[in-house]
Protein backbone atom coordinates (compact mmCIF):
# COMPACT_ATOMS: atom_id res chain seq x y z
CA UNK A 1 0.00 0.00 0.00
CA UNK A 2 0.96 3.45 -0.91
CA UNK A 3 1.39 6.47 1.33
CA UNK A 4 -1.81 8.18 1.43
CA UNK A 5 -4.07 10.32 3.26
CA UNK A 6 -6.67 8.60 4.99
CA UNK A 7 -10.29 9.34 5.44
CA UNK A 8 -13.43 9.68 3.21
CA UNK A 9 -12.15 13.22 1.52
CA UNK A 10 -9.68 11.91 -1.38
CA UNK A 11 -6.48 14.17 -2.17
CA UNK A 12 -7.21 16.05 -6.08
CA UNK A 13 -6.31 13.65 -8.77
CA UNK A 14 -3.12 13.74 -10.67
CA UNK A 15 0.39 15.46 -10.42
CA UNK A 16 -1.38 18.14 -7.92
CA UNK A 17 -2.89 15.49 -5.84
CA UNK A 18 0.23 13.41 -5.82
CA UNK A 19 2.03 17.05 -4.66
CA UNK A 20 -0.23 17.41 -1.82
CA UNK A 21 0.07 13.88 -0.35
CA UNK A 22 3.79 14.38 -0.27
CA UNK A 23 3.84 17.97 1.36
CA UNK A 24 1.69 17.06 4.02
CA UNK A 25 4.03 13.86 4.48
CA UNK A 26 7.54 15.41 4.19
CA UNK A 27 7.33 17.28 7.82
CA UNK A 28 5.45 14.11 9.45
CA UNK A 29 8.24 11.40 9.03
CA UNK A 30 11.21 14.06 10.17
CA UNK A 31 8.62 14.90 13.25
CA UNK A 32 8.74 11.37 14.64
CA UNK A 33 12.25 10.92 14.27
CA UNK A 34 13.16 13.83 15.95
CA UNK A 35 11.48 11.98 18.79
CA UNK A 36 12.84 9.27 18.52
CA UNK A 37 14.68 7.18 16.48
CA UNK A 38 12.28 4.47 14.76
CA UNK A 39 12.73 2.01 11.76
CA UNK A 40 10.36 1.77 8.62
CA UNK A 41 7.65 -0.38 10.57
CA UNK A 42 7.64 2.28 13.37
CA UNK A 43 7.56 4.95 11.34
CA UNK A 44 4.36 3.66 9.58
CA UNK A 45 2.94 2.96 12.30
CA UNK A 46 3.55 6.74 13.68
CA UNK A 47 1.94 8.16 10.39
CA UNK A 48 -1.42 6.69 11.01
CA UNK A 49 -1.52 9.56 13.79
CA UNK A 50 -1.69 11.96 11.16
CA UNK A 51 -4.27 10.56 8.97
CA UNK A 52 -1.96 8.45 6.35
CA UNK A 53 -2.20 5.13 5.38
CA UNK A 54 1.04 3.02 5.51
CA UNK A 55 3.16 0.57 5.28
CA UNK A 56 6.40 -0.18 6.42
CA UNK A 57 7.99 -0.79 2.61
CA UNK A 58 6.71 2.38 1.56
CA UNK A 59 7.89 4.34 4.78
CA UNK A 60 11.52 2.68 4.34
CA UNK A 61 11.01 4.10 0.52
CA UNK A 62 10.50 7.41 2.06
CA UNK A 63 12.95 7.06 4.33
CA UNK A 64 15.76 6.02 1.70
CA UNK A 65 14.72 8.89 -0.64
CA UNK A 66 15.24 11.26 3.02
CA UNK A 67 18.35 9.71 3.50
CA UNK A 68 19.59 10.69 -0.34
CA UNK A 69 18.75 14.45 1.01
CA UNK A 70 20.72 14.03 3.95
CA UNK A 71 18.18 14.66 6.05
CA UNK A 72 18.16 11.71 8.02
CA UNK A 73 21.14 8.69 8.66
CA UNK A 74 21.01 5.30 9.64
CA UNK A 75 22.05 4.66 13.06
CA UNK A 76 24.16 2.03 14.93
CA UNK A 77 21.08 -0.03 15.61
CA UNK A 78 20.64 -1.37 12.10
CA UNK A 79 17.50 -0.68 10.50
CA UNK A 80 16.76 2.53 12.35
CA UNK A 81 17.19 6.04 11.19
CA UNK A 82 17.65 9.44 12.70
CA UNK A 83 16.75 13.21 11.76
CA UNK A 84 20.28 15.06 10.83
CA UNK A 85 20.95 18.58 11.58
CA UNK A 86 19.96 19.31 8.05
CA UNK A 87 16.71 17.23 8.57
CA UNK A 88 15.54 19.57 11.65
CA UNK A 89 16.54 22.83 10.00
CA UNK A 90 13.83 21.62 6.99
CA UNK A 91 11.64 20.12 9.76
CA UNK A 92 11.56 23.61 11.45
CA UNK A 93 10.88 25.30 7.82
CA UNK A 94 7.59 23.05 7.36
CA UNK A 95 6.39 24.13 10.98
CA UNK A 96 7.06 27.09 9.98
CA UNK A 97 5.54 26.90 6.46
CA UNK A 98 2.36 24.81 8.04
CA UNK A 99 1.54 27.82 10.74
CA UNK A 100 1.18 30.34 7.53
CA UNK A 101 -1.05 27.71 5.76
CA UNK A 102 -2.94 27.21 9.03
CA UNK A 103 -3.66 30.66 9.11
CA UNK A 104 -4.81 30.93 5.68
CA UNK A 105 -7.21 27.88 6.27
CA UNK A 106 -8.35 29.88 9.53
CA UNK A 107 -9.28 32.89 7.67
CA UNK A 108 -10.59 31.20 4.25
CA UNK A 109 -13.49 29.25 7.18
CA UNK A 110 -13.65 32.29 8.99
CA UNK A 111 -15.14 33.97 5.54
CA UNK A 112 -17.47 30.82 4.78
CA UNK A 113 -18.93 31.02 8.55
CA UNK A 114 -19.66 35.27 8.13
CA UNK A 115 -20.94 34.91 4.41
CA UNK A 116 -23.41 32.11 5.78
CA UNK A 117 -24.46 34.33 8.50
CA UNK A 118 -25.25 36.59 6.35
CA UNK A 119 -27.68 34.72 4.38
CA UNK A 120 -25.51 34.47 1.02
CA UNK A 121 -24.50 31.27 1.61
CA UNK A 122 -26.55 29.30 -0.94
CA UNK A 123 -25.35 28.30 -3.98
CA UNK A 124 -22.64 26.32 -4.61
CA UNK A 125 -20.57 25.07 -1.75
CA UNK A 126 -24.27 25.69 0.27
CA UNK A 127 -23.79 22.14 1.38
CA UNK A 128 -20.26 22.26 3.20
CA UNK A 129 -19.61 21.29 6.42
CA UNK A 130 -19.27 24.48 7.82
CA UNK A 131 -22.75 25.63 6.74
CA UNK A 132 -24.10 23.18 8.84
CA UNK A 133 -22.11 24.36 12.12
CA UNK A 134 -19.52 21.29 11.81
CA UNK A 135 -16.14 23.41 11.34
CA UNK A 136 -13.98 21.38 9.31
CA UNK A 137 -10.94 20.51 11.80
CA UNK A 138 -7.63 22.44 10.35
CA UNK A 139 -4.26 22.05 10.57
CA UNK A 140 -2.87 22.05 13.72
CA UNK A 141 0.78 24.30 13.90
CA UNK A 142 3.62 22.19 14.75
CA UNK A 143 6.03 24.66 17.03
CA UNK A 144 9.41 23.80 16.50
CA UNK A 145 11.46 23.11 19.91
Amino acid sequence: MALEPAGAVEAPAGPDGEALRASCLVPCMPLLLRERPADSRSLAEGLCAFGFRCDARAAGRRLRSLERGALVQRCAVPGRYRLTRRGRSRLDASARALAAISRRLEAFFGRCETRQASGSGSGAGAGAPWHSGQRPSTVRTLSPT
